[in-house]
């Protein structure tokens, strides 16, 4: 009897978040709407002062670091995803986006000192997306970022034509009751995905 692993197996399509473009503000809203967030994290709508929150930011893209790291040539730090993104795209010298000094996979160093650092700020920044209003300790920001209920998603058969985005807190009623894939067309697709899949296994 062949053993069934997650890699042969179809997984099932999935809600998707939307490009970061709709973070702070609906569509055809102004800065100054009721309830928006209208200040980014590193602007003046955060708890912390923005010198000290630039410390806390990834180089590449400027957005709150999880695990802070250097390419050990220069003081600028980087996520590891984003730097280890650069190293990975760099070809067969890849070199920092700071100071172009080349370097590898393997000479990414974690500034332990800023990781502490960050760990024991009890300073707080204003959750990204408009209608939350949560203050979040620099420390989860990257949990609740993912967590957050106003987070802008798109539906889980975007890639199939769907346009909806909204968000995550409404994305169940949309799947139940809106999506125009939630009856037939849905298993249209899904027909579709796992025949692919099958031809594709048996190559």
């Amino acid at each position: 009897m062949t053993s069934t692993t997650a890699t042969n197996i179809l997984q099932p399509l999935k809600a998707t978040p939307a490009p970061s473009y709709s973070y702070w503000r609906e569509e055809g809203e102004n800065s100054g709407s009721e309830g928006s967030n209208e200040h980014s994290p590193t602007q003046s709508g955060t708890c912390i002062d923005d010198d000290e929150l630039k410390n806390y930011e990834c180089a590449v893209c400027f957005e709150i670091m999880d695990t802070p790291v250097g390419c050990g040539s220069c003081q600028t730090r980087f996520c590891r995803p984003c730097l280890e993104r650069v190293a990975k795209q760099g070809g067969a010298r890849p070199m920092c986006s700071h100071c172009r000094s080349p370097f590898t996979l393997e000479s990414i160093q974690v500034d332990e000192a800023l990781q502490e650092e960050m760990n024991n700020c009890m300073e707080t920044v204003l959750c990204p997306f408009r209608g939350c209003g949560k203050k979040i300790p620099i420390n989860a920001i990257k949990l609740h970022v993912v967590q957050c209920d106003h987070i802008k998603m798109k539906c889980k058969f975007s890639e199939w034509g769907c346009e909806w985005i909204g968000k995550k807190k409404d994305l169940e009623h949309h799947d139940n009751n809106e999506c125009e894939f939630r009856n037939g067309m849905g298993r249209l697709v899904n027909a579709i995905r796992e025949k692919t899949f099958s031809q594709a296994e048996t190559i």
